[in-house]
């Protein structure tokens, strides 16, 4: 995996879930305490604070709406990794803002990390890319395209 390719790389991994404690034997077995760490459910301002410090996001995930995670991520500046699945193609251009991968591809996530850690000029094309991205779904912007949108359809 990536960590043994490079020994510096740390993996945080957010939230709660059924599989928490599968992935806490796993990282025992593996002899990785000190590469990947589980810190569990997050309020906003810490998931916030962890944004500020990471090099990149991957979510790697089967299934997800207009992702909040994603939006705030990239707000925040972040190269982002996504399943091309559900709502991550809207936010994400792959190539432009970040890069879209196959959910679940270890292989295809691996080469994701890797270009984007070890490309500097990458990484901060889409670092610039996805700010100027999640302008497009400021609160403010999604409001007045909302009602836009109900203007047209009651003929206001």
């Amino acid at each position: 995996g990536l960590l043994k390719i490079n020994p510096n790389f740390k993996l945080v991994i957010a939230g709660e879930g059924d599989e928490r404690d599968n992935l806490t034997k796993r990282i025992g077995e593996l002899g990785l305490q000190d590469q990947v760490i589980l810190i569990g459910k997050l309020g906003h301002e810490d998931l916030l604070a962890y944004y500020q410090t990471a090099k990149l996001l991957v979510l790697n995930t089967a299934y997800e709406g207009l992702s909040h995670i994603l939006l705030e991520a990239q707000a925040s500046g972040l190269p982002i990794i996504a399943s091309h699945v559900g709502g991550n193609p809207e936010v994400i251009t792959n190539g432009v803002n970040g890069l879209l991968v196959e959910y679940n591809n270890q292989e295809q996530i691996k080469e994701a990390v890797l270009r984007i850690s070890q490309d500097p000029e990458l990484s901060k094309k889409f670092s610039q890319a996805g700010l100027t991205k999640s302008q497009d779904f400021s609160f403010g912007r999604m409001m007045a395209e909302t009602i836009k949108t109900l203007r047209e359809i009651i003929k206001i």
